[in-house]
């Protein structure tokens, strides 16, 4: 027969046309994908992240650098709490390709998914809408002391007895570095020489001695037997020191004049170089800087501090962690500088530019230099390194040399936000060093969330 099926493609002629279909759509998406990874601003489209946070209140700029528009449609129990590009995107909304603005206007969690060009679908990107808190920037100088609840284990050693023969009881009783010794023959015990003291009355009389130590947290009872030394002094083989540490260094912010605080931005360690067990509040002095040691490369410099002669306590140190020392004030810090009660940023809102930092170099006075946020590291999980900073101020550089010890904890403002704060500086170039992301401050001082979503 002729002709039939004349009017449509035959099975053949079908299946070339999806072919040469499937063929146009993959060089499409392959030209996308190459022009995304290639073109130095797309790139953003590539890297964007599953899960935003993005501050309730404030418009958030989201970069695709992508040329044309975009399809754009949010859905979940918060979306008609967002504005895209200024409206609703409940439905599908074209808008600009290069960049994206958020605003969210209550808190609360929506699913954002994006039509790049109008039709080529991309993964959906969640966003948490997070109420910051607004926080009074600091910058002063304070003295923080810690007080432990015993005098602190910092190693085990060998005692020489007569004949050349040696033994460490403390060693063979499992006592470890880090132990914090609270109690000697059930009394308790402040200094080493109350240690030393209760070893050579039990000695003595040839018995052992039993120690309450507090490890990690957690209260132990070891039994030691003194041996006698070729001096004649009766020893346990273990050098103690007083637990505790103090330090000069910055309040990144508080709350109110007698409410939460935050400093450091890393802790304070004790004479082994490690956090002291606290077994009661530390306090905060306010503090005067008297002298500053430029930094060299290679040898870091520091600001010389003392205590406010008959200054009273600022306030009290109720925890000691990895992102700074936190607590309440007990009252009004020194002015900082005027008008700087600013929210604090979310990870996501920390760019790479111009940024400045507030410290004291000499006396009370706080000040303001211009520095530079070079890189921000991807903030997984809770560090005292979130970005990386650089100080560009003629000022603090011939004064300082760049950032010196004392300086941790001196916050640092971009956009109108409290981004983070300084925490360490490159030995070898003093004018560079860390921040720590000023959210997970926030999240120990009890003023955001805790996880690490609320935190990024």
């Amino acid at each position: 027969m002729v002709g039939v099926g004349g009017d449509r493609p035959s099975r053949g002629g079908r299946g070339k046309l999806r072919g040469r279909m499937t063929r146009w759509l993959g060089a499409v998406l392959a030209a996308v994908v190459v022009f995304a990874g290639r073109a130095p601003g797309a790139r953003a489209a590539l890297r964007l992240p599953g899960t935003i946070s993005i501050a309730v209140g404030q418009r958030q700029r989201l970069d695709l650098g992508l040329p044309g528009t975009v399809a754009v449609r949010v859905s979940g129990s918060g979306a008609k709490w967002l504005n895209v590009d200024g409206a609703p995107a409940m439905t599908w909304r074209e808008v600009p390709a290069a960049a994206l603005w958020l605003e969210p206007l209550r808190p609360g969690s929506t699913t954002m998914q994006l039509r790049l060009f109008g039709f080529m679908p991309w993964r959906p990107v969640r966003l948490r809408m997070v109420q910051v808190p607004r926080v009074t920037v600091g910058g002063q100088s304070i003295g923080v002391v810690l007080h432990g609840d015993g005098p602190l284990v910092v190693r085990t050693v060998q005692v020489p007895q007569a004949g050349g023969a040696v033994a460490s009881p403390a060693a063979g009783a499992d006592l470890e570095a880090g132990d914090v010794v609270v109690a000697a023959g059930g009394r308790p015990v402040r200094s080493p020489q109350a240690v030393s003291r209760a070893v050579q009355s039990v000695g003595r009389m040839g018995g052992s001695l039993t120690l309450t130590v507090l490890r990690h947290g957690r209260m132990e009872s070891v039994r030691v037997h003194p041996v006698r030394s070729p001096t004649g002094r009766y020893l346990i083989g273990a050098w103690l020191v007083r637990d505790g540490a103090s330090g000069v260094g910055t309040l990144t912010f508080y709350r109110s004049p007698l409410g939460p605080y935050g400093a450091l931005g890393h802790p304070v360690l004790n004479a082994s170089g490690q956090p002291p067990q606290m077994a009661a509040p530390g306090i905060l002095w306010p503090t005067v800087i008297s002298g500053l040691i430029p930094g060299r490369p290679g040898r870091p410099g520091e600001k010389v501090g003392q205590l406010e002669p008959g200054g009273r306590p600022l306030g009290s140190v109720r925890a000691n962690t990895p992102v700074g020392v936190f607590g309440r004030l007990a009252a009004a810090p020194a002015a900082g500088v005027p008008g700087e009660v600013l929210p604090m940023a979310l990870a996501d809102q920390i760019q790479v530019g111009a940024a400045h930092l507030l410290t004291v170099l000499d006396g009370q006075e706080v000040r303001s230099y211009r520095v530079e946020i070079t890189a921000v590291l991807p903030q997984r999980r809770m560090s005292s390194r979130g970005f990386v900073l650089r100080v560009v101020d003629p000022r603090l550089l011939s004064a300082s040399g760049g950032i010196v010890q004392g300086m941790s904890g001196s916050p640092i403002v971009q956009d109108g936000r409290l981004v983070g704060a300084v925490t360490h500086v490159f030995v070898d170039e003093p004018a560079r060093g860390y921040g720590v992301c000023g959210c997970w401050m926030a999240s120990m001082a009890g003023l955001l969330p805790s996880t690490p979503d609320g935190a990024s």
